[in-house]
């Protein structure tokens, strides 16, 4: 199992995002990855984040737990921190959405309506166990469209 750490960073009212390729295709995530053997998860997310936005942060509360179990024996599990930016980051390069204002580009993971909801009421019912990501995904995909989610 890999442990990944992933932060929500706001400036100027947007979440930023990281872009990145994966299998050769650009991406968007919540900034953060892997947590490497001998490092702590919050020493991880901030040498993450400062690599893929050039952001110094500060975790602030854990917000999120979720797994991914992939079909080919592939389990992660990631823990999302709501973080602050530290100094006076500018959005300037940075890749940024404005939830409020409605934007949902694809991202991983895929919560950017959760988040907008739980941004809303100031984290209300954080921290919050989300399951597995990567089933709900595959589940949402083989549902016919306009069939309700099963609430078991």
């Amino acid at each position: 199992m890999r442990v990944k750490a992933r932060a929500l960073v706001w400036i100027d009212g947007r979440l930023i995002l990281a872009e990145q390729r994966r299998r050769g295709q650009p991406e968007l995530s919540l900034p953060g990855g892997r947590v490497n053997a001998g490092e702590s998860v919050t020493e991880a997310l901030r040498r993450e984040v400062l690599e893929e936005t050039g952001l110094v942060i500060e975790p602030v509360r854990l917000l999120y737990v979720s797994e991914r179990v992939g079909p080919a024996a592939t389990q992660d599990l990631e823990l999302i921190f709501l973080a602050r930016s530290v100094g006076v980051p500018r959005l300037g390069g940075l890749r940024a959405v404005d939830l409020n204002g409605g934007e949902r580009p694809d991202v991983r993971p895929p919560i950017l309506d959760l988040i907008a909801s739980d941004a809303a009421t100031e984290w209300r019912g954080t921290p919050r166990w989300l399951g597995n990501l990567a089933a709900q995904a595959r589940d949402a995909e083989r549902r016919p469209s306009g069939q309700p989610v099963s609430s078991s």
